[in-house]
């Protein structure tokens, strides 16, 4: 518990910084990187393992092995991820499963990888307002 409060905190004192930067117009370009996700996202995704055995969840990744770098800013979206997780591990039932699936269609004219989350949870009619 200590330590996801840390996180937690530390992540608060990340965003704060970067509202900084932003406001000061100090904030670096972003230039992309070349994103292996095959690689790059168990990285990501080991901090959540403790925590998906504490609620006994389970976490599926939909990951094509085919899949070509991702050209995209690496920390903001390990950002994303991390967001997307957080929220799925704090909705998603004790003892369910979370999806985690990267799809990428290079058929259409500008090239997309999708990343998205999903479990079996239900919004109640009225939180969905």
């Amino acid at each position: 518990m200590m330590e996801a409060e840390c996180d937690r905190e530390l992540g608060l004192i990340n965003d704060l910084l970067d509202l900084q930067r932003l406001e000061s117009s100090s904030y670096p370009i972003i230039t992309p990187d070349a994103l292996l996700l095959q690689h790059w996202l168990p990285s990501v995704i080991e901090p959540f393992q403790i925590r998906l055995q504490e609620h006994q969840q389970t976490l599926q990744i939909n990951l094509p092995s085919n899949l070509l770098s991702l050209f995209s800013d690496g920390i903001s979206l390990k950002r994303i991820l991390v967001e997307l997780l957080n929220n799925a591990c704090k909705y998603t039932p004790v003892g369910d499963k979370i999806v985690l699936t990267i799809r990428h269609n290079s058929s259409e004219a500008a090239a997309k990888t999708i990343i998205t989350t999903s479990n079996s949870a239900d919004i109640s009619v009225t939180e969905l307002p």
